[in-house]
């Protein structure tokens, strides 16, 4: 990821690189992080910038790769949310998706944050976090996909042991 650049790939085992930016309709995407499926498909992260508002150009996308980064498609985020920050992938079915996100900032309480999840590859959100509008990113624990762990910029940290039914605050936590 190249922040406000893009993407780029290297065959060479990093000699040379490539941008590969078709289908990233942002101007200078603001490339945040990649994760990818076991059956190799990519999933493209590109942050809020300053500037992107909800609904605003800058606002923050997810695209998706299935041909190796050579072709990217946009996706559709859950709707009132921009500047994904996270995706997680359940290891034993990548249809399973988990997504961190921030709310849209508003004068009396921000909406939309928290972390989401997809059961059919990122088709439909459903929110299963919201008491976090700050979401900054969600891992799956690799030995137990069934426990998630979520964290944020409120001054708090998430636990979920049921594939993110219900959530838990981790005590002793204190980001700030």
């Amino acid at each position: 990821c190249g922040f406000g650049r893009g993407v780029y790939k290297s065959t060479d085992n990093g000699k040379s690189w490539t941008l590969k930016n078709a289908g990233i309709t942002e101007s200078k995407p603001f490339a945040w992080r990649i994760v990818r499926g076991s059956d190799g498909t990519l999933y493209l992260l590109v942050a809020r910038n300053n500037g992107g508002n909800f609904g605003e150009p800058g606002g923050g996308a997810m695209y998706r790769s299935s041909d190796g980064a050579e072709h990217w498609q946009r996706m559709t985020l859950p709707e009132g949310t921009n500047a994904p920050n996270g995706l997680a992938l359940d290891p034993r079915n990548n249809r399973r998706m988990y997504l961190a996100a921030w709310g849209q900032g508003r004068a009396d309480v921000d909406t939309g944050g928290g972390v989401f999840l997809s059961t059919d590859a990122g088709a439909t959100w459903k929110q299963v976090l919201q008491e976090s509008q700050h979401v900054y990113d969600v891992t799956v624990d690799g030995r137990n996909p069934d426990t998630l762990y979520a964290c944020g910029f409120d001054a708090a940290a998430y636990r979920s042991t049921d594939g993110g039914l219900h959530w838990s605050r981790i005590r002793g936590y204190n980001f700030k």
